[in-house]
Parts: C-alpha cells; sequence; structure tokens
C-alpha cells in the first residue's frame, strides 16, 4: 500500500472543524466534549471509553495551514476533523504502543485513551459491532515499543 501523508485514503466521509478541547495528533479518535459548543462550533476530545462506542471521528492534519500529520493541535485550537462512512479507507489512525501484532483484518477498537488496539486486548466482552472502529488494512508488531503509530484502517 502506498503511504501518504494525509489521514485520508479514500473516503466519502465528511469534513467539519471545532475546538481541541485539549492538545492532540493527527489520527487521534475523537469525541464531542460535554461543553460541546463555543459560539456555535463543536469542541473536540480525545475518545474516553475503553472499547466503548464512537461516532468514528478523527482529526486530521491541517493542510491547508501547511501542516502535517505530525503537528499537534493546541488546546482550544481550531481543529480540522473527519468523519468517515463506513468502508472508507483511513490512512492513519494511531494504534497505542504495546499492543498485540496486527495482521491485516484485525479488527480494531478505542483504547479508551483516543488510540486504538485490537479488540482482543480490551479486555471486554463482547464487543459488539458498533464497538469496533474498523479493521488494519497493513500489517504491524509494536509489542516491544510503547510508541504511538500510525496505522492504516478501513473504518466499520
Amino acid at each position: 500500500m502506498s503511504l501518504s501523508r494525509s489521514i485520508r485514503l479514500i473516503s466519502g466521509g465528511r469534513q467539519d472543524e471545532g475546538y481541541a478541547k485539549a492538545a492532540f495528533l493527527p489520527g487521534t479518535l475523537l469525541e464531542l466534549a460535554a461543553d460541546a459548543a463555543k459560539s456555535g462550533v463543536y469542541t473536540y476530545q480525545a475518545h474516553s471509553t475503553d472499547g466503548g462506542s464512537c461516532q468514528k471521528t478523527v482529526a486530521m492534519e491541517d493542510a491547508l495551514q501547511g501542516r502535517t500529520v505530525d503537528d499537534i493541535y493546541a488546546v482550544d485550537e481550531v481543529a480540522t476533523v473527519w468523519l468517515p462512512k463506513q468502508g472508507d479507507d483511513m490512512q492513519y489512525l494511531l494504534l497505542a504502543g504495546g499492543t498485540t501484532p496486527v495482521v491485516i483484518g484485525t479488527k480494531l477498537c478505542s483504547n479508551g485513551a483516543c488510540r486504538l488496539i485490537p479488540v482482543a486486548d480490551s479486555g471486554l466482552a463482547p464487543i459488539i459491532d458498533a464497538d469496533i472502529v474498523g479493521e488494519a488494512l497493513e500489517a504491524l508488531d509494536i509489542t516491544s515499543g510503547s510508541t504511538d503509530t500510525l496505522i492504516a484502517v478501513r473504518v466499520n
């Protein structure tokens, strides 16, 4: 698979903007914050429910400002977010460091700290389809590392 430096790969979802409640990187799985709006604009925070359902909202790189997937959004900064549709391919979502090896097709869910983990690592059973964020489109082994890594995912 050819890796671009963009979060979206094949996507029919929609783009939105909102304030960052806390600092986060592009590729972070997000949710609406409880204080969801400032002047009619939504506020987003890192997804916080281990194995839990989510809207599947992802922080994007702000390419219009010359920023990349490596540029962190600061607190209260306007962030570009993407709401993918089922079947969309997201080039990069953050996989938590130290997880079991991921093979193509591994089902991934939230770890409650805005990163993806294999469903088998969630410690929750059973995981229902609504809790699965997507399937890995590439194999990745970061069992020995603690660094979060970007991974290509097909949204469930």
